[in-house]
């Protein structure tokens, strides 16, 4: 799982701006690289490219069977995260 940061056009200020995904890279069988998109945050200004960098990371994280981090560390820091998302919708 890796972050997607992209500068666009961000109708609601007219102005460019950075623009947030969170997208998975895999291989078919036939061994083409396809990419999914798991997250669109979308424009985000309070985030940073870091902390869009560092959810990816929690959630990629969560299953690796070698992780560095605690299984509750990860999920607390996931959830920190998802309700800075969520609490302004």
């Amino acid at each position: 799982m890796h972050a997607n940061v992209q500068t666009r056009f961000n109708p609601t200020t007219g102005e460019k701006a950075l623009y947030y995904r969170l997208k998975e890279s895999y291989r078919d069988v036939a061994g083409h690289v396809h990419s999914l998109i798991l997250l669109n945050i979308g424009f985000e200004p309070s985030l940073t490219a870091l902390q869009v960098r560092r959810i990816a990371f929690a959630l990629t994280e969560r299953f690796n069977p070698n992780r560095s981090l605690d299984f509750f560390e990860i999920c607390e820091l996931i959830l920190s995260y998802f309700r800075l998302f969520f609490e302004d919708v």
